[in-house]
C-alpha cells in the first residue's frame, strides 16, 4: 500500500520486496511476503529444473513454500532466527519433498531468500526479512493448532512467555502482531486482550503499538 512505502522508503529490504512484487496494485504486506516466494519459485524451477524433475515435480509446484515453512517452524521450536546451514540441510522437509537440500538452499540464497554468512569456520543462513519470517511463522502457528483457546494460549505462553503477569519475550512483538491478524482472518475476532495479563504497562503498550501499527498492512477485509 502506497502509505507502507512512504513509511519505508529508507528500508532498502522493504523497497527490494516491494519492487519484486509489485504488479500494479496496493497489495497487503502478506501478499507481497507470498508473491516473493511464487517469483523465487519460478526461477528455482528454471535453474534446478532437472532434479525437480526427478522428484516429480511440474512447474505449476510451489516447492519454495513448505522449505520456507519448514524453517519459520524450526525457528518456532528453537527459538532461533541464524541457523548454521547443516541444521537446515538435516530438515526432515527434504525427505518428505525427494530433493536434495544444499542446491536448493544455494538457490534461494542467491535469489534473497536467504542470507549466509561464516563465523568461526562455520557456515550460517538466515531469513533474509525477518517480518516475512514472522508471517510464515504465524502461519505455522494457525496451522498447528485448529481452536481459539489452543492459539490463545501458545501465543501467551510461547509467543511472548507470559509467566505471572510478567512479559519475557518482548522481541516477538512482530510475531504476535502477524498471529493477531491470522487469527481475526480465521475466527472473525481479535486476540489482543491476551496482553491484559502483563502487568507491566509500558510493556503492554510497546506490544499495542505494534498491533496498530499493524493494521497499516493487514487486509481491510478482516479488520475487527
Amino acid at each position: 500500500p502506497l502509505h507502507m512505502f512512504t513509511a519505508n522508503i529508507d528500508n532498502p529490504l522493504f523497497l527490494t520486496l516491494y519492487c519484486k512484487t509489485y504488479q500494479g496494485d496496493e497489495a497487503e504486506l502478506p501478499v507481497l511476503y507470498e508473491r516473493l516466494l511464487e517469483k523465487a519459485n519460478e526461477k528455482i524451477h528454471i535453474k534446478l529444473a532437472k532434479p525437480i524433475e526427478v522428484a516429480g515435480y511440474d512447474q505449476s509446484e510451489n516447492i519454495v513454500l513448505p522449505i520456507v515453512e519448514a524453517i519459520s517452524k524450526q525457528t518456532l521450536l528453537t527459538g532461533k532466527r541464524y541457523f548454521e546451514k547443516s541444521e537446515i540441510e538435516s530438515m526432515p522437509v527434504w525427505n518428505s519433498l525427494g530433493l536434495t537440500a544444499r542446491p536448493f538452499i544455494t538457490q534461494l540464497i542467491r535469489e534473497n531468500i536467504l542470507h549466509d554468512y561464516e563465523s568461526d569456520g562455520k557456515n550460517y543462513v538466515y531469513s533474509s526479512f525477518d517480518q516475512r519470517n514472522d508471517y510464515f511463522s504465524a502461519k505455522t502457528i494457525l496451522l498447528m493448532f485448529q481452536t481459539e483457546e489452543e492459539i490463545r494460549k501458545y501465543v501467551s505462553e510461547n509467543v511472548l512467555g507470559i509467566v505471572d503477569g510478567e512479559l519475557k519475550n518482548l522481541e516477538n512483538r512482530d510475531l504476535s502482531a502477524h498471529i493477531c491478524a491470522l487469527y481475526a482472518e480465521k475466527f472473525g475476532k481479535e486476540c489482543i486482550d491476551i496482553i491484559q495479563s502483563i502487568s507491566d504497562e509500558s510493556d503492554r503498550e510497546d506490544l499495542f503499538r505494534t498491533y496498530i501499527e499493524s493494521f497499516e498492512w493487514r487486509s481491510k477485509i478482516y479488520l475487527s
